[in-house]
């Protein structure tokens, strides 16, 4: 029948009466929803926190810098390690400092006879001096002069203050370290590293770093003037990635190919955000899976709600209605339970992201993600409108006798 059609003034309350009289079964549908809608906003939070701190923490750590190490294919008995050559060569070379290092494992007895590995790192003398990320929370860093003849002295990290010397003060205390080997050193304490911000501070480890001349003298391996690793400390306006690509080719052309491998900071924030995209992937797709459980619950409400509501859509068709209005009602009844769904998913996720992020302050400030929040009231929204399709159809290809005759 045509006729004027249904108001949409009229069609937006029909829809919220109609959502009533159904609350109870639109109640588990809208929570079906809304956890699906919780699960991808708070990951989608949680992610981008986590990445943004997670970098921060990391810049803040390491600095603008590129590290030169071995190349995995750089082992066995004929494998080239760094030395003072190449220390020289580097310092200097596109502004950059350079800042040679040594990294070798050893063991720390406790006075109960438990052993605690630990991180020996060679390192120069003064290097507050030289790398502004470094900084001593107590006593001094090793001048020059002691780097340089191999004094016995070290700096401990805030990791191996707690597991050596528990709340006892280190400074002045001698620290007996073992190689595998049997060999012995003696360190004493000089200085300590305050606590790595964040998330580093979880993963960190027991290290002692002490002169590079001290590892030479004692190390079982390590033999004079080679190194682990050479830090390149840049300037800030210097382009991380642009310089790494300068220093592969002249270690490169030193050395020859895959003997040595420069690294920037930012191939480690791609390694975050690779995970970070892996953990938005999986746990996004749960979401979604339990958006679509929802939808299907608005659908099958609405399926059973066509049949128990013939009689209303009958007499709608009577007094002018056309199938576009029922269908636009009925469709109008899925859209409000998803955008339900979604408000109480995405307030739910912000809500439990902002507590997090008091409780654990190295997330760093609060912030609402317009990206997450879009997302995930998109998919709802789009999720209940195309589960609502079929109900919505089946109400307008109806028969307005009928549905007046249906008891």
């Amino acid at each position: 029948m045509n006729g004027p059609g249904l108001p949409p003034a009229d069609a937006i309350r029909m829809a919220w009466q109609a959502v009533w009289q159904n609350r109870a079964q639109t109640l588990l549908s809208v929570l079906a929803m809304g956890l699906g809608t919780f699960s991808i906003a708070l990951m989608l939070n949680l992610s981008e926190l986590a990445a943004r701190a997670i970098s921060s923490q990391f810049t803040s750590t390491i600095g603008n810098s590129v590290l030169v190490q071995q190349d995995t294919t750089n082992v066995g008995e004929y494998s080239v390690k760094l030395n003072d050559d190449d220390v020289r060569s580097l310092s200097g070379l596109y502004g950059v400092t350079a800042v040679p290092r040594i990294a070798e494992p050893v063991v720390y007895q406790t006075p109960g006879n438990r052993s605690i590995p630990v991180t020996l790192n060679g390192s120069p003398g003064d290097l507050p001096r030289l790398d502004r990320t470094v900084t001593v929370q107590s006593g001094r860093y090793f001048s020059a002069f002691e780097a340089a003849t191999g004094a016995a002295v070290g700096v401990l990290n805030d990791q191996a203050v707690r597991d050596l010397f528990g709340r006892r003060d280190p400074l002045g205390k001698t620290v007996l370290l073992h190689y595998l080997n049997g060999v012995r050193v003696n360190v004493v304490v000089v200085g300590v590293l305050p606590p790595a911000p964040g998330i580093f501070q979880a993963l960190g480890s027991p290290q002692v770093l002490v002169p590079n001349a001290l590892i030479w003298r004692v190390s079982p391996t390590t033999r004079r003037g080679q190194y682990d690793a050479i830090e390149l400390l840049l300037t800030p306006e210097a382009v991380a990635d642009d310089v790494a690509q300068q220093v592969q080719r002249h270690l490169d052309l030193r050395h020859g190919p895959h003997r040595f491998r420069a690294q920037s900071l930012n191939v480690f924030l791609e390694l975050i955000g690779s995970v970070r995209n892996l953990l938005e992937f999986v746990f996004g797709a749960l979401g979604v899976l339990s958006i679509v459980g929802g939808s299907l619950g608005v659908m099958n409400v609405m399926l059973s709600s066509v049949t128990e509501r013939m009689q209303e859509i009958g007499l709608l068709m009577a007094l002018g209605g056309t199938a576009t209005d029922i269908n636009r009602q009925f469709l109008l009844e899925a859209f409000t339970q998803s955008a339900l769904g979604s408000v109480l998913g995405v307030l739910s996720a912000n809500v439990l992201v902002a507590l997090l992020v008091l409780i654990v302050p190295a997330l760093g400030p609060y912030q609402i993600n317009p990206l997450a929040t879009g997302v995930s009231i998109g998919i709802t929204l789009v999720s209940g409108l195309f589960f609502g399709v079929m109900p919505a159809a089946k109400a307008a290809s109806l028969d307005p006798i009928t549905c007046l005759r249906h008891e």
